[in-house]
């Protein structure tokens, strides 16, 4: 039975056949099977439908799928509904020629779909009355509401694999050494909708999103960089040997002379220089950068050099995060991914001042000890002592504000001259740094450039690929909002009542493909209520026998406090919907008939109206009864032949001869 001011039901709604590409799918996630399904009803004034995932990729009849429904009157609610994901472990996807056979969630992480904290997430449905409804998924509690503060992402709560995607642009080749593998990473997230009297409140929480894409190319630069630090290396090797500017420091040294006139002169007679820790610290560089992380300014990207990984924190895309959005944001728009791509390049540009800082800490981790003999003379001979300058390779080259520390262990007539030999430590400070820096200076000052030149043979092929295919690959957006047909998805029966929905984010698969992209929707909540309960009759059915006699009960709901008109025959009730939003009326000594009740709320500027039609059946007639108004054949039927028929032949036929026609009066 259908009210009046309600659309009418008109069959199931048509099932468009989908393209079979980037996974197959079910309607949503499975729950444990001892849920019992909910059945919508034709008189549902309202509907609720929570679901963790809903997935529009290929349509697959599923049972016990995932999701909590409810509706008024049917199944009112509240249904709270965990995740089974086990469940959906068997399932196959078809991403297209060639790429059969993929599953949807497996374990190992081949799968379209890897799902992290999967036991936090679940359904909520609820519909109290025909004017309100309730729904909820993703991190909700027992009453629906969302179990996030939006601070903190926790675990993953699902990865996308995006790699198989770029096969189907047709890209593949394109971007084998560029870009080889992508995924989606998304943090706990939550949403709820209530409808109730007309109002539409929606709420969304993402606690956190990232793209990932891996590059070859990036992976690359360590070897590429690595080139750079093992070449300062070489040069710092080769050239403190003794066929290198050794001997250039040791003549040098030893042609130092102090005049400390009129007490003496002191000389060097001998020396040694060791250079200590050139292969661990320039390891260390090696480890510190080359194989580290580097992230731009903003911390829009992080760059994992080891790996080759680059990481998009999508929550830095935009002002403010991705919570506090309006309907229907596109997080991947044509601007965000140009800023991507240009921060990607950003972060890498930094390495040219990441690896030149890290390399001049480096020299400052080697060490220069220089042993000194010294000898102090007058005319001859008078004392001699030895003298320790020591400091980092950086600080012989002035790189850094230390300065190296000389140490003099010399006597002359009891005298201690090492406060007296200061010009002799920056002597030889300069004698080793002047050999250096032949060494060394060119290398750091070139760094720039080398590295620059390095990066851009990576930035330059990237920055198009990422720009061209990102946002072909994946369209994203957060609180996604809009209309749709809210069927429960365990019932046979569809519903053409069109509700609203909100999604936590939403991932369109291939969007470049227009109509047949595929979307995934994680934590979706659907309601329909009504602005104001429509007056319906929930009983008598259409078609329902009353016997005669029986009192004639008329139930329905409308909006609460309205007063209910039902006319039966020429008969009229009223009663006033209470707060749950029922009314009832009785009738009695209704004839037996065909009858129709009506129902008006009695409005009349809009009134709302609702009928149905039933018989009120006639008493059966008692056969008891029946029989003892037959009449007796005996007492009714039988004459008595004597009494009736007979006439005596002397009365009625004899005629007085003499009086024709006269009759005698005793026979007459």
């Amino acid at each position: 039975m259908q009210a009046n001011n309600l659309p009418p039901k008109n069959g199931k709604k048509p099932r468009a056949a989908r393209r079979v590409l980037a996974g197959a799918v079910v309607a949503s996630l499975f729950v444990a099977p001892t849920v019992t399904a909910a059945y919508a009803a034709p008189a549902d004034g309202s509907e609720a439908l929570g679901r963790v995932l809903d997935l529009n990729l290929l349509d697959i009849p599923v049972a016990d799928a995932g999701f909590a429904y409810a509706g008024n009157p049917s199944a009112p609610g509240p249904v709270h509904n965990p995740l089974n994901v086990e469940a959906l472990g068997a399932l196959n996807l078809n991403l297209g020629t060639g790429l059969s056979n993929v599953p949807l969630i497996n374990g190992d992480g081949t799968g379209l779909l890897t799902l992290g904290e999967a036991g936090v997430l679940s359904s909520y449905a609820e519909t109290p009355s025909v004017t309100s409804a309730k729904a909820g998924a993703g991190a909700v509690s027992a009453d629906g509401t969302i179990g996030l503060d939006g601070t903190n992402s926790g675990d993953m709560t699902a990865n996308v694999d995006l790699t198989r995607l770029l096969g189907q642009l047709g890209v593949d080749g394109l971007t084998d050494q560029i870009v080889d593998e992508a995924s989606l990473e998304i943090g706990a997230l939550g949403s709820t909708a209530d409808k109730t009297d007309g109002t539409l409140d929606t709420q969304y929480l993402v606690a956190g999103a990232s793209a990932t894409v891996s590059s070859p190319a990036v992976e690359g630069l360590t070897s590429a960089l690595g080139a750079v630090v093992d070449d300062l290396g070489t040069t710092l090797n080769t050239g403190l040997s003794t066929e290198g500017v050794l001997g250039t420091i040791t003549s040098g040294l030893e042609a130092i002379d102090i005049d400390l006139r009129p007490l003496a002169r002191i000389g060097v007679t001998d020396s040694t220089v060791a250079l200590n820790g050139i292969d661990a610290a320039l390891s260390q560089v090696k480890n510190d950068v080359l194989t580290g992380v580097v992230t731009s300014d903003t911390g829009l990207v992080t760059i994992d050099l080891g790996s080759g990984d680059i990481s998009v924190d999508l929550s830095k895309i935009t002002t403010g995060g991705l919570n506090g959005k309006p309907a229907n944001y596109e997080v991947l728009s044509t601007t965000a991914v140009q800023e991507i791509a240009d921060e990607i390049t950003l972060a890498l540009s930094n390495l040219v001042t990441d690896l030149r800082d890290s390399m001049v800490a480096a020299l400052d981790q080697i060490d220069i000890v220089v042993n000194l003999g010294l000898e102090a003379r007058l005319l001859l001979p008078l004392a001699s002592g030895t003298a320790t300058v020591e400091g980092s390779v950086a600080s012989f080259l002035g790189l850094v504000e230390d300065q190296p520390t000389t140490n003099v262990d010399l006597t002359l007539a009891g005298l201690d001259l090492g406060a007296l030999i200061t010009p002799l430590a920056t002597g030889v400070v300069d004698v080793v740094g002047s050999a250096l820096g032949t060494l060394v200076n060119p290398v750091i000052d070139g760094l720039p450039g080398v590295i620059t030149g390095i990066v851009n043979g990576v930035t330059d092929p990237l920055e198009p690929v990422v720009e061209g295919v990102l946002n072909e690959i994946v369209e994203i957006t957060v609180n996604e909002q809009g209309t749709t047909v809210i069927d429960d998805p365990d019932s046979e029966q569809d519903s053409t009542e069109a509700g609203d929905y909100v999604a936590a984010l939403s991932v369109t698969l291939l969007p470049a493909m227009g109509d047949s992209a595929n979307k995934i929707s994680f934590a979706r909540s659907e309601v329909r209520a009504a602005d104001e309960a429509s007056v319906i009759i929930t009983s008598p059915e259409n078609g329902a026998q009353i016997p005669e006699g029986e009192v004639v009960t008329v139930e329905g709901s409308a909006q609460p406090g309205k007063t209910i008109t039902v006319t039966l025959d020429d008969l009229t009730e009223e009663a006033i919907v209470g707060e749950d939003g029922t009314w009832t009326v009785e009738f009695e000594g209704v004839t037996p008939g065909e009858k129709t009740a009506v129902a008006t709320d009695g409005d009349d500027d809009a009134n709302s109206t609702d009928e149905v039609t039933f018989e009120v059946v006639a008493a059966a007639v008692d056969a008891d009864a029946t029989d003892a108004d037959a009449v007796d054949a005996d007492a009714t039927d039988a004459v008595d032949a004597d009494a009736t028929d007979a006439v005596d032949a002397d009365a009625t036929d004899a005629v007085d001869a003499d009086a024709t026609d006269a009759v005698d009066a005793d026979a007459t």
